[in-house]
């Protein structure tokens, strides 16, 4: 059982001293005579004896008011413990992920059309396609921590590390381009995610890194962000999103009207091996979905740690069987007072 406010007990002392304090100045005696050897033979009655006591249920009734006021709480509500590990999804949202080069097929990413002026029904682009396999991941991971991190030039956390499977799979569909300045800043991206995961109690943490292309921007480079999250025993997992061959990237011309041209999208693989190996992580460059279940497979290998959340929206409050034993303890008060233990002045 734990209490919500916790500092209303501080009252509990204040009471027991005032009441040790009242009870001496009512003892104590007016006058003293000599004692007769006598008086000894003389006993109490229980009555006059319980007669003296009654201040003890009243004291017992301001204690039990005073536990009800700090609202006590079952601790086995407020408490869930599930087994899994913690992991940020670090997802690249500059500009470059809008190439159309991906396809969502029967079997997961595809090479898509060769043709730019080809049918485009069914066509992803890289962060539509990576938005759709990480809600399937996210949905298969019950039992894990999971957080969310869109960068670009800046990163952001959308979803700190949660249990909360429908906050995650919110956040991963508000990812879009335009969220935020235009650009790649590996590092601001890891470090968003590593201090995210430095405030939770696990010992398996794991950053998924999903880009398509260079570090281009930010103070911190990426191997220096890597380092950091050595140091606090996190896993990074890089993930370089990309096509076999030049992407289908689509643009607009001054009347607004969209078209499509093929680019070539270059990503720095060595530097997201580099940034794995630092970490103890492994590299894959994603061109179907083998790739991505093959990720997985490694980080469903990682060691599984108890993990808590407290959710005191849903805790079982017990202040009223507090009341309830101080109302009772009062009524038995004013019930003894007035009938058995009553005094006669």
């Amino acid at each position: 059982m734990i209490f919500k406010d916790p500092l209303v007990l501080a009252i509990a002392p204040i009471i027991f001293i005032w009441f040790i304090w009242l009870r001496w100045r009512r003892f104590e005696p007016a006058f003293t005579s000599p004692a007769d050897d006598s008086v000894r033979f003389f006993g109490r009655s229980l009555k006059a004896w319980l007669a003296g006591k009654t201040d003890y249920l009243r004291l017992a009734a301001l204690l039990l008011i005073v536990i009800a006021l700090a609202r006590p709480q079952a601790a086995d509500d407020l408490t869930k413990r599930k087994e899994g590990i913690a992991m940020m999804l670090t997802i690249d949202c500059s500009s470059t992920m809008l190439a159309e080069d991906l396809g969502l097929g029967r079997h997961g990413l595809v090479e898509f059309f060769e043709d730019p002026g080809a049918k485009r029904e069914g066509r992803l682009n890289r962060i539509d396609a990576v938005k759709q396999v990480a809600r399937e991941f996210v949905k298969a991971q019950p039992n894990s921590m999971l957080g969310v991190v869109a960068f670009a030039a800046y990163a952001y956390v959308l979803c700190p590390p949660t249990f909360d499977q429908e906050w995650v799979l919110s956040s991963i569909d508000y990812l879009k381009m335009g969220m935020i300045k235009d650009a790649t800043a590996l590092g601001s991206g890891i470090l968003a995610g590593v201090n995210s995961l430095s405030q939770v109690k696990a010992k398996s943490k794991v950053i998924i890194l999903l880009t398509d292309g260079n570090s281009n921007y930010g103070k911190v480079p990426p191997l220096v962000a890597a380092k950091t999250a050595r140091s606090l025993g996190i896993k990074i997992y890089t993930i370089g999103i990309a096509g076999k061959k030049s992407a289908l990237y689509p643009k607009k011309d001054a009347q607004g009207r969209k078209s499509y041209e093929y680019v070539n999208i270059e990503m720095d693989e060595e530097a997201l091996r580099k940034i794995a190996e630092v970490t103890g992580g492994v590299y894959y460059r994603v061109e179907t979905i083998s790739g991505l279940k093959e990720s997985y497979a490694d980080i469903d290998k990682l060691e599984k740690s108890l993990m808590e959340r407290r959710e005191r929206e849903d805790a079982d409050e017990r202040f009223a069987g507090f009341l309830a034993w101080a109302a009772f303890i009062l009524l038995l008060d004013v019930i003894l007072s007035n009938t058995y233990l009553r005094k006669i002045p």
